[in-house]
């Protein structure tokens, strides 16, 4: 599998899928105000969640058993699709009780609908299938047709007097509803399913393969979207609209991540088969980059938060650059928290995960419900980073409990809070200088700094590509 290939790929597709819904979002908030982008958010909160409830952690356990059962994938497919459709109905069925019962009044409807499409609107699996099969260019197309439907439907939604909330809502979830369709049509096609391979114990191995990750999917479900739901029940939705003009960047961030660690999951199982020494290796450089720039990233955007929030969401919305200040530190020990464990699920490591997450659930609710209502999105922002830090902290632990040492680089991370401490001091030395200079200051700094105690990071693509399967 050549990862340069097929993450080029599917990040250019992916990145056509998210560029449209960040333009989506930024023009809903601004064509149609803070009150309607609050239900707004509401409402495509809860088809996230539903989403993320019938996937279950599934897709990940698709990107391994594609790779190990090589040999026998109609039959695993088969029985994949089977277990996904289940778990989208029973998803769909509590959602339509949701909608009824608890769901604000301005979006019960629409919720309706999209619990009836739930089963296409989750059928998001089919980039680990396209890889395997040689056709990741598949994930272009697919993205660049979804994205025209749902701009088209958004804007005709928006404009209809009567009931914009209602059509925008609707919108998304006709997009996110053809996107599954034709994805799913696609790998069909790639990888042909048939009935007579139905094995009701194959289904449950599956689901017994997924059962960790699933459990714990549940708790980062809940942990994740906490902060949005008791926003908005502790402050107002106008104030979860503007958490969610912020969070909305962490939302475009994780798809990089899932777009460079989606294509990267079956390659790291397959060494770890066969070759520890060059896994160890691949990890350490991978680790590397994306911790120091994600570093230097948070460390300059309060500088650039302000600038960022006018231009996307107007005056309005300023309030929102404080938050998106904390969102990129929780965006840094997400990707962190991501590698961590695709490293460990990939050593088949995961029974962990499900008490690992129930922590961070129980972190995030706990400090949401201490720092909401006197901080409001800010406090929600600071329960996030404390949610993820509990993750990371526990993954490492792990790794040195299995023996898994050699992954991890103490210098690396000495070199990197060294680097980060002094340029944030700089930063609160130089005060109220122009931003330019202030950019400019913090990113010299970091980086003379990474360099003087270590090396700057090469791009791991080069270790991706002379990664060969060997003797372990």
């Amino acid at each position: 599998m050549d990862y340069k290939k097929n993450v080029s790929a599917q990040a250019i597709g992916r990145a056509i899928y998210v560029a449209t819904g960040v333009a989506v979002y930024v023009f809903v908030a601004r064509f149609l105000g803070p009150e309607i982008l609050g239900n707004y958010a509401y409402a495509i909160s809860v088809i996230t969640v539903a989403s993320t409830l019938a996937d279950l952690s599934t897709t990940a356990i698709l990107s391994r058993e594609l790779v190990y059962q090589e040999h026998n994938q109609p039959e695993f497919i088969t029985n994949y699709l089977v277990l996904r459709f289940g778990l989208a109905v029973i998803v769909g069925i509590a959602m339509v009780i949701f909608s009824m019962v608890a769901a604000p009044v301005a979006i019960r409807k629409p919720l309706m609908a999209a619990s009836v499409l739930l089963p296409l609107i989750s059928a998001r699996f089919f980039d680990p299938i396209f890889q395997v099969a040689n056709r990741p260019w598949l994930a272009f197309h697919l993205a660049t047709a979804s994205s025209a439907i749902w701009i088209t439907s958004t804007y005709l939604g928006a404009t209809i007097p009567a009931a914009p909330l209602f059509w925008t809502v609707i919108a998304y979830t006709v997009s996110a509803a053809a996107y599954g369709t034709v994805g799913l049509a696609m790998s069909c096609r790639l990888i042909r399913p048939r009935l007579e391979f139905i094995r009701w114990h194959s289904i449950r191995q599956i689901g017994r393969a997924a059962a960790p990750l699933a459990i714990g999917a549940l708790f980062n479900l809940v942990s994740v979207r906490a902060d949005v739901f008791l926003l908005a029940e502790l402050r107002n939705t106008t104030e979860m609209g503007m958490y969610n003009a912020a969070f909305r960047f962490l939302d475009l961030g994780m798809a990089v991540v899932v777009t460079a660690m989606t294509p990267l999951l079956p390659i790291l199982t397959r060494l770890a088969e066969t070759n520890r020494q060059q896994l160890a290796q691949v990890f350490r450089s991978l680790t590397a980059f994306v911790a120091t720039w994600c570093l230097l990233l948070a460390v300059v955007t309060p500088i650039l938060s302000p600038l960022i929030i006018r231009l996307c969401y107007g005056e309005a919305y300023l309030a929102a650059a404080d938050v998106l200040n904390l969102m990129v530190w929780r965006f840094f020990l997400a990707f962190i928290n991501f590698l961590f464990l695709g490293l460990l699920t990939s050593l088949r490591t995961i029974d962990f995960f499900s008490w690992s997450s129930a922590l961070a659930m129980v972190v995030n609710i706990g400090l949401n419900l201490l720092l909401i209502p006197p901080l409001g999105g800010v406090g929600a922002g600071w329960s996030g980073i404390a949610s993820e830090t509990s993750q990371v902290l526990v993954e490492v632990l792990i790794l040195l409990r299995i023996g898994g040492s050699q992954f991890l680089s103490p210098r690396l991370w000495i070199t990197l809070s060294l680097a980060g401490s002094i340029s944030i001091g700089i930063l609160q030395f130089l005060g109220d200088a122009e931003p330019g200079w202030l950019l400019l200051a913090a990113t010299s700094s970091f980086i003379l700094i990474i360099r003087l105690f270590g090396k700057l990071p090469e791009s791991p693509l080069r270790y991706l590509a002379t990664a060969k399967p060997g003797v372990s």
